[in-house]
């Protein structure tokens, strides 16, 4: 029986497991567009009804606000696995949205200025105000902590295509990209992730043939790595 995408993602889950389902590409796509949608409508509902998530609220008559910037988080998934999948590079690129933060522009907020050239009215001597959209509230939809993709058809592309992403992710803390045809190709976009990821702890990286001594240089830069696995690296060197 297919899996269903539409019944997968939930803000309440916390683990996806579907490694070894040979899922492919455009399953993960669905995947994860549906996991954004679960998480963009959790926030939504949040954030009209739930202050205490951190999204500013403000009376939306009012001519002047100070502008705030919060996140918040609607969705509990830390541990996604899509291991021997079938992913390739446009697979890695859907992934990659899972990890980047989402910013939302709230309505009903404003900021007060002056309209040039305005004429006043008779009764009112104040300036006319005009409404401008709030600054930016940053929201992290997903604070997924491990991601395991190991065991797929990347290759050198797909992990570029994770790189940005993976840098930029204030939570993720394992990534197992192990077994998935890369070579020397992709030592420079595995060295930006394990010296620029903030909080990376674990990472796989079994059969990559990426150049040791590059990474041990980018491992020397990281401040939260603690487990790097390179079992069957052929070019190990004392």
């Amino acid at each position: 029986t297919p899996l269903t995408v539409p019944l997968l993602p939930s803000p309440l889950l916390r683990c996806i497991d579907l490694s070894m389902q040979g899922l492919g590409d455009a399953f993960c796509g669905k995947l994860v567009d549906a996991l954004l949608r679960s998480a963009s409508s959790g926030t939504s509902s949040s954030s009209s009804s739930t202050p205490r998530l951190g999204l500013s609220s403000s009376s939306s008559g009012s001519s002047t606000t100070s502008s705030t910037s919060s996140s918040s988080t609607s969705s509990r998934l830390r541990k996604l696995n899509l291991s021997f999948n079938k992913l390739s590079p446009a697979g890695a690129a859907s992934l990659a949205r899972l990890l980047l933060p989402v910013h939302h522009q709230p309505t009903g907020s404003s900021t007060s200025t002056r309209t040039s050239g305005a004429v006043p009215s008779a009764s009112a001597s104040a300036p006319i105000m005009h409404q401008q959209p709030q600054q930016q509230v940053q929201v992290q939809q997903l604070q997924l902590r491990q991601l395991l993709i190991g065991g797929n058809m990347l290759g050198n592309e797909g992990v570029a295509n994770l790189t940005d992403a993976v840098i930029n992710s204030a939570c993720l803390s394992t990534l197992d990209i192990k077994r998935n045809k890369t070579n020397a190709g992709a030592t420079a976009s595995v060295c930006a992730m394990v010296a620029h990821c903030p909080n990376l702890k674990v990472i796989d990286l079994t059969f990559s043939g990426v150049d040791t001594k590059q990474l041990a240089a980018a491992i020397l830069r990281s401040t939260s790595l603690r487990t790097v696995v390179l079992n069957t690296n052929f070019d190990l060197q004392s």
